[in-house]
């Protein structure tokens, strides 16, 4: 199923003339800034800062197993491991920011066009996490409801459950919050 990566932002002034940096701490102890080689604010559950002028990322990462033991009968797969599958099949993404309000922006980004890492978890799941580069927002606080968009139904192997799979077409993920400061 697909999940967000928890994470807590931490933004500090830096050495060079005050510049603000951004860094993202995942339940894990690794900086999304680090890993994503970025100054970009994150948009998570737990990473929800920013600074105006900030350009900024919302990440979703999706998890499953490493192999198809646990998938329908019926099902098809496409790719060698539920994750391999996964990336067949994602065709874009879309980012609602403050839907249904004079501010709304949507923007759309097909798969190639997203800043995709995938690896393997210490409990032997596999993720892949991915995330586009927006524009800065204007101060104050932004929802971003965030989508992905599957060719085909695409199960994690992980289990049977309506929360086992994503389902052909598009698809809400999440909303989560995103506060920009002065």
């Amino acid at each position: 199923m697909a999940a967000l990566l928890g994470s807590v932002i931490t933004p500090s002034a830096a050495a060079d003339g005050g510049r603000r940096t951004n860094h993202c701490i995942n339940r894990a102890g690794a900086d999304l800034n680090e890993l994503y080689e970025t100054n970009d604010a994150f948009a998570t559950p737990f990473c929800g800062d920013g600074h105006v002028g900030d350009w900024w990322r919302p990440l979703i990462r999706w998890v499953g197993a490493a192999t198809h033991e646990v998938i329908p009968e019926r099902y098809q797969p496409v790719g060698e491991t539920p994750q391999l599958d996964f990336l067949a099949k994602l065709e874009s993404a879309r980012y609602a920011i403050d839907a249904g309000t004079d501010r709304q922006q949507t923007f759309t980004f097909d798969a190639d066009e997203l800043l995709i890492a995938t690896g393997t978890l210490p409990d032997g799941t596999e993720f892949v996490a991915y995330t586009p580069r927006l524009h800065p927002l204007m101060a104050g606080d932004h929802t971003i409801d965030l989508y992905a968009t599957m060719s085909a139904e695409s199960w994690d192997g992980l289990g049977l459950e309506e929360g086992d799979y994503l389902p052909r077409g598009e698809l809400l993920l999440s909303s989560v919050q995103l506060t920009v400061h002065r």
